[in-house]
């Protein structure tokens, strides 16, 4: 088994995420990788809201000039995310069950 230990940052708010997971020997560094991605982006969409939370239609003269402040802000929030993963021990993913930290 590979034992993998994947991290998400949302910088707007500390929500951080730390998983535990297995993997058979047989998967790659890419499958892997790609999983982490779909977790952390994940956790990462449950927080877009902080990015745009502030923006008040009010304060702009079109639609098109608010809807334009919004995807700035949305494109600011997510390439302020990160994430990343790497292998543990097992005694260090038993710990945690497998589970979340």
């Amino acid at each position: 088994m590979r034992y993998v230990r994947i991290e998400a940052d949302v910088p707007y708010c500390g929500c951080d995420m730390v998983e535990y997971l297995a993997f058979e020997d047989e998967a790659s560094n890419m499958e892997i990788s790609d999983y982490a991605e779909d977790i952390a982006n994940d956790h990462h969409n449950q927080y877009e809201y902080l990015a745009t939370n502030s923006i008040d239609e009010d304060d702009y003269e079109t639609m098109e000039e608010y809807e334009e402040a919004e995807a700035e802000a949305l494109e600011d929030y997510r390439e302020s995310c990160s994430w990343n993963w790497e292998e543990v021990s097992r005694e260090e993913w038993e710990e945690y069950e497998g589970g979340l930290a």
